[in-house]
């Protein structure tokens, strides 16, 4: 058996097939020489188990010029991928992860200002009914 990567529980590792001997015993995990070749996955933010879109980053690392090894999480299912990417692929992933960040951070202004207007309103009514004393700051 040559050596090459294989999908060992959803995340693809490098193995190298062993005699026994030199390298380490039958079996042991090593790096291959030579790079995998680039998944073809486009959309990295989809989970390929449960088809949630919240799959985000754990680590990520250059591998050269263009390809980016990226190891992957789901949070709907904890499915976890490792596997090397082209950079347009991380790009769009990185784009889409942008417009998350983005959401998010709009979701919570919303929630802090309603929040503060609710605080606010609650405030004046205890103002108008004069139940607000000195004693309370």
């Amino acid at each position: 058996m040559q050596g090459g990567w294989t999908n060992v529980q959803g995340a693809e590792m490098a193995v190298r097939a062993g005699n026994g001997a030199a390298d380490g015993g039958a079996g042991s995990m090593k790096r291959p020489d030579r790079q995998p070749p680039p998944c073809l996955v486009e959309d990295l933010h989809v989970c390929p188990e449960c088809g949630c879109g919240l799959v985000h980053p754990v680590d990520w690392a250059a591998v050269d010029a263009v390809h980016w090894r990226v190891e992957l999480r789901c949070p709907e299912c904890e499915h976890r991928s490792v596997g090397l990417y082209e950079q347009a692929v991380v790009d769009r992933f990185d784009q889409i992860l942008d417009a998350g960040t983005d959401s998010l951070y709009a979701d919570l202004r919303r929630l802090e200002r309603t929040n503060m207007e609710a605080e606010l309103k609650r405030f004046s009514t205890l103002l108008a009914a004069d139940l607000v004393l000195p004693e309370d700051f």
